[in-house]
């Protein structure tokens, strides 16, 4: 409605052009973050739940450090270089398929800083969903 980034125009078949440059982002990073770079650095940057054996800040904490930090397929910590080397791969394969108006390194700089944002974001949500989901289901059974 507001002609947004990427910039597609407000008509129908632009809706469809944003949906489908959305599902082929989220692929891309998908394949290069979870498939090609964890290979090559050894790392499993996928986020894994703490679950409520600790505080709810602790959790927090964790949950939004693993954007930056992850575990090596050895057990190990790590710098999580392929959920950071996936989500800038995929921002400069974006200039492939958004309009002109969208391409330089100043946009790619701002959609990496969003795709870390947004991933900090999907993993508190993960942390926390099944919380919510018992609280709602405790509320419910009274």
């Amino acid at each position: 409605m507001r002609n947004s980034a990427p910039h597609y125009g407000t008509d129908s078949s632009a809706f469809g052009e944003r949906l489908g440059a959305l599902a082929l982002k989220q692929t891309t990073q998908s394949i290069f973050s979870y498939g090609f770079y964890a290979g090559m650095f050894h790392d499993d940057p996928r986020y894994s739940v703490m679950g409520r054996q600790k505080n709810v800040g602790v959790r927090a904490i964790y949950s939004a450090s693993r954007v930056f930090i992850t575990q090596k397929n050895d057990g190990s910590q790590a710098v999580n270089w392929p959920k950071s080397a996936g989500i800038a791969s995929a921002a400069a394969v974006d200039n492939a398929y958004y309009p002109p108006r969208d391409h330089g390194f100043a946009k790619g700089a701002t959609a990496f800083g969003i795709s870390l944002w947004t991933s900090a974001l999907n993993n508190e949500i993960h942390e926390f969903i099944g919380d919510g989901l018992r609280l709602v289901k405790h509320n419910r059974s009274q």
